[in-house]
């Protein structure tokens, strides 16, 4: 969620001793994973860049609040995402 959510980030950077340390835009996490995949030659679907467009401006949510797990919406947006990943790279085929 915090690294989905813009009012999130804002709040996590408002609450941070040192928020000129954090770098949530980038998302290292993210980039380590995409560095470590493309080293290992496995491919690798970016689901961020779909979840902070959909999140943008929608004022629905992609996580249930209780776990903060994806909520329907946001297994809906990233089986969609998928999908169109494979058919783009020709991995599968549409009929």
């Amino acid at each position: 969620m915090h690294d989905v959510d813009i009012d999130r980030m804002n709040k996590v950077e408002e609450d941070a001793p040192e928020s000129g340390l954090l770098c949530l835009e980038e998302a290292p996490g993210y980039a380590r994973l995409a560095g470590i995949l493309e080293e290992l030659e496995v491919e690798f679907i970016d689901l961020l860049p779909v979840f902070r467009k959909a999140a943008q401006g929608s004022g629905n949510s992609l996580f249930r609040h209780s776990d903060r797990h994806w909520n329907e919406g946001g297994h809906q947006l990233t089986a969609e995402h998928i999908l169109s990943a494979l058919y783009d790279t020709q991995w599968l085929e549409q009929k």
